[in-house]
């Protein structure tokens, strides 16, 4: 849109966005919209962001770091956790900037935290197969996800797994 804006007009001086050529709409998660269509928009959207981070850290962390219940407890946090995860560590920053020394010893504990985290990563990354037959790896889930919200952006109807 920024390249070709809903009101641009192609080289023979036509709206480019007629014809065949879809203009794409934007894609938001609301909470507040409960419309059929945003519940679709909203469900497609933490498919695939559950499922994209999912396979990136397959990506990168060792097979045993993200085998079994490890895995299957980080693709099943639920938005309200998440938000919850998130106002907690808000509330924990907010509180220790009110006393320096305690400010400065939450951001060394996160710091060595992350750090923990980046000696797990390998230096030679993982290479993901596509198994479409194993629902609980995710790979389905999330090329259904990516396929629908492309769908949804250029106002078509979007599919279940077994059509994408």
């Amino acid at each position: 849109l920024k390249q070709h804006p809903l009101d641009s007009l192609d080289d023979d001086d036509q709206p480019f966005w007629s014809g065949t050529r879809r203009a794409p709409m934007p894609l938001r998660y609301s909470e507040e919209d409960r419309s059929l269509e945003q519940e679709k928009i909203n469900d497609n959207l933490v498919d695939f962001v559950r499922h994209a981070s999912r396979l990136r850290i397959e990506t990168y962390l060792s097979e045993d770091t993200i085998s079994g219940d490890n895995m299957l407890e980080f693709s099943c946090v639920s938005i309200e956790e998440a938000k919850a995860e998130l106002l907690k560590t808000v509330d924990d920053v907010t509180a220790a900037k009110d006393n320096e020394v305690s400010f400065q010893k939450h951001i060394t504990t996160k710091v060595h935290k992350a750090k923990t985290r980046l000696s797990q990563i390998k230096d030679d990354l993982n290479v993901a197969s596509f198994e479409k037959d194993d629902d609980t790896n995710g790979h389905v889930t999330f090329v259904t996800a990516a396929s629908n919200l492309r769908a949804i952006a250029y106002g078509i109807t979007p599919v279940d797994a077994m059509e994408t």
